[in-house]
């Protein structure tokens, strides 16, 4: 799996957690094949403007997925398969896990894994039982990681 990893932020990102992270979504996944995804650390203004220009107004979103189109995840040069790119803002990451009582390594964790898995093609917006499939394979992946 590739990773490309952008920070936008005067935050301290650790590269090699994110990818850990991401891979250990994908090989639990058992995905196959070689997918690249792009990771995006953006500042909260930031983030609310792509709130604003996607429609997906989320009152201060932690992390945001785009997938790539079908037609687009194929690179004529390259033998992966690009599937999209998530959208992190450290910001709210940080003050959801002081909420929530838990340490921001965690919640980084949980909101990449989150985006992964909407990469992979899971949904929760509108139906009940896949919201919980995917809660539960969160959990999974989150203990594994052990973070």
């Amino acid at each position: 799996m590739r990773i490309e990893i952008q920070n936008f932020t005067t935050f301290s990102i650790d590269k090699s957690f994110v990818e850990a992270v991401l891979q250990k979504t994908y090989e639990i996944e058992r995905k196959k094949g070689i997918m690249e995804i792009s990771v995006s650390f953006v500042e909260k203004k930031t983030m609310e403007a792509v709130e604003e220009k996607s429609g997906k107004v989320n009152h201060e979103a932690d992390v945001l997925t785009f997938e790539a189109s079908r037609n687009a995840r194929f690179y004529p040069l390259s033998d992966a398969v690009y599937l999209g790119e998530i959208v992190v803002c450290p910001f709210v990451v940080m003050k959801r896990a002081g909420k929530q009582g838990m340490r921001f390594k965690r919640e980084l964790a949980h909101v990449l894994v989150h985006g992964m898995l909407h990469l992979f093609g899971y949904r929760h917006e509108d139906n009940p039982k896949e919201a919980e499939r995917m809660h539960k394979k969160e959990e999974v992946i989150m203990d594994l990681c052990v973070v």
